[in-house]
């Protein structure tokens, strides 16, 4: 007896919750973030998709070159651009800087692995939901949720939904409002 969407009771305990991601959930994933190369480098990833809120393959396509921390900001798939909080922008440099003393300045992705190839999605996707079970969260955690935490809070702020629309790189309106609707009701 599964009930994933309803965190009701299942066979193997209680199911996570399918609702959207709070700040404070996502402090709590970072967190569990160790100081090793990798959890730097996780650290970093999680707050671009969070923070910036992009998608899991524009994260993992950014290359150093689309990382400017000067002007805290970075460049996504040649056009859109986007600003970094402090803290983003912290972890970035943070990255960038052990990438280096690493020898790993030639990998062509920002978000590489320790030998300098590139970061599988599905590590990400495993990744989350065991950052979320150590830290407690009792959510489904995805990558995508934490641009539905991003957008969620956007929407929370008051903007207008076409800042917003162009902050989340949609290109048509249409799915922009899909994706509006489903996010408002909790999906």
């Amino acid at each position: 007896m599964s009930t994933e969407q309803s965190g009701a009771p299942t066979a193997q305990g209680t199911a996570p919750q399918s609702e959207t991601l709070t700040s404070e959930d996502v402090r709590a994933l970072i967190r569990q973030c160790s100081e090793a190369p990798t959890g730097v480098r996780n650290r970093a990833l999680i707050l671009v998709m969070y923070q910036e809120g992009l998608r899991l393959s524009e994260a993992l396509a950014l290359s150093p070159d689309h990382v400017d921390l000067y002007n805290s900001q970075i460049t996504i798939q040649g056009s859109r651009v986007v600003s970094l909080d402090s803290s983003t922008r912290d972890q970035l440099f943070r990255w960038m800087d052990l990438r280096k003393k690493l020898g790993l300045e030639s990998a062509d992705v920002l978000f590489c692995t320790l030998k300098g190839g590139v970061l599988a999605p599905a590590y990400v996707r495993q990744l989350l939901p065991r950052l979320a079970e150590q830290a407690g969260v009792r959510k489904r955690v995805h990558a995508n949720g934490l641009r539905d935490a991003y957008a969620a809070e956007l929407i929370a702020s008051g903007l207008s939904k076409e800042v917003i629309r162009t902050r989340l790189g949609y290109n048509s309106r249409r799915s922009f409002i899909r994706y509006v609707s489903q996010l408002s009701r909790g999906w």
